[in-house]
């Protein structure tokens, strides 16, 4: 686990910008290794007449006048109440690839990106910096998105990274428990599938079903004891997996149980075919509208193709 020192927070002049300053700032207002925010909003193009129409000031450039409004926002809610130093910055370019830039530049540990709920084509902004970031990223919806968190889903594959991306969880769960008394509750879900030919045993779908539950709960018991974690305390629901589609069961799963956010591990992108097909950490933004969720990386994993796509 490294620590979360050096943030980048994506805005689009929106109405969620505000929301989203306010979640980073309650999320954040405990951290004690936080050593500066950057709060970036990416234009496509300075000479848009959609943009000189938004800010008509001509004697002011279009970044500061951006900026301006960015840090009036902040400060309403407490520019004071952050733990590391703030830095607003406005660049041009391709929205993805800009912010993928920056997060390199400044070598940071989390992304942090709104996600809207009723504009399919924005989704792609996020899902190709999800896929492609070599750092965490944290995805905010605009959905009637939870302030009071309590709970906290993490699923799990018990591979390595899924033991880091819970010990990122406890971290989370150990800033929010500081700033209101009591930590959210983190609770593992593990998701399992039956598979197709398993008529060939002679064995029924249920049947089948419970032989493979019963092996993962008997690697849910060796990974809770390899990374020193207390059964009682991470407690795991094994869930069944009918449509091959984990992302949609993890969401699912979520939403009934009333979570206030999601965890999950992805995979380094060491490998052209990992490149190539999606995960189940990046399915889950066309599946989860409401609920906050991260993704956690190991910053140290080299991504063999990272900097050719970033030239692309």
């Amino acid at each position: 686990m490294y620590d979360i020192k050096k943030i980048i927070v994506a805005l689009d002049l929106s109405n969620h910008d505000r929301f989203l300053i306010k979640y980073i700032l309650k999320g954040l207002k405990h951290n004690d290794k936080l050593e500066d925010v950057y709060f970036l909003h990416i234009v496509r193009d300075y000479q848009s007449p959609k943009l000189k129409e938004r800010f008509p000031e001509t004697d002011s450039p279009i970044d500061e006048q951006i900026k301006t409004k960015i840090n009036q926002e902040i400060k309403e809610f407490g520019e004071d109440q952050f733990p590391g130093n703030i830095h607003v910055e406005v660049h041009e370019g391709d929205v993805a690839k800009t912010i993928l830039k920056w997060a390199e530049i400044k070598n940071a540990d989390l992304i942090v990106l709104g996600k809207k709920y009723d504009r399919k084509h924005i989704e792609e902004t996020p899902k190709y910096i999800t896929k492609l970031a070599k750092c965490s990223v944290l995805i905010v919806p605009d959905h009637n998105p939870p302030t009071n968190i309590d709970k906290i889903v993490v699923a799990i594959d018990f591979s390595d990274l899924s033991a880091h991306a819970i010990k990122q969880a406890i971290a989370v769960s150990n800033m929010i428990g500081q700033f209101t008394g009591q930590g959210p509750k983190l609770q593992l879900v593990n998701v399992y599938e039956v598979p197709s030919g398993y008529h060939t045993t002679g064995k029924s779908f249920e049947e089948f079903g419970d032989i493979i539950k019963e092996n993962h709960k008997k690697e849910y018991a060796k990974f809770i004891k390899k990374n020193n974690l207390d059964e009682a305390s991470f407690p795991c629901d094994f869930l069944l997996d009918e449509h091959s589609n984990t992302s949609k069961r993890i969401a699912l799963y979520a939403k009934e149980t009333h979570a206030r956010g999601i965890v999950i591990g992805s995979k380094g992108r060491t490998h052209l075919a990992s490149m190539l097909l999606g995960s189940v950490a990046e399915n889950l933004l066309s599946y989860n509208h409401e609920i906050p969720f991260a993704v956690i990386k190991d910053k140290t994993d080299n991504y063999d193709f990272f900097d050719a796509i970033m030239r692309l």
